[in-house]
């Protein structure tokens, strides 16, 4: 029975600590989200603007109206190859695919 009284008083006391850990946890927490929002204060004065990273969806900033690029899987007219950008399939045809001049062979005059 002695035993049994020893791990309950353990356990309660364990309990106590963790509601202190969690207690100083949201004091901390309360602490850094006023530290942050002072930054960004202060940033925004000079130009900046903070963002939290797991609340941003775009992983470059925007600059001005640009659209992001979006990938595509875009084919080759005349092979199997596929490219990510148009751009890419246009060079790919003109180096691949293009008619090459023939080379006309001058006669030398002896």
């Amino acid at each position: 029975m002695a035993r049994v009284n020893v791990l309950l008083a353990t356990f309660h006391r364990i309990m106590k600590q963790r509601e202190a850990l969690k207690s100083v946890e949201r004091r901390l927490a309360d602490r850094e989200r006023r530290l942050m929002d002072d930054i960004a204060r202060a940033l925004a004065g000079v130009g900046y603007r903070l963002t939290r990273l797991d609340e941003a969806k775009v992983t470059a900033p925007a600059r001005g109206n640009r659209k992001p690029r979006v990938r595509q899987d875009l084919k080759c007219p005349k092979c199997e190859r596929r490219f990510f950008f148009q751009m890419h399939v246009a060079r790919h045809v003109n180096t691949m695919h293009r008619r090459k001049p023939r080379d006309t062979q001058k006669v030398k005059a002896a």
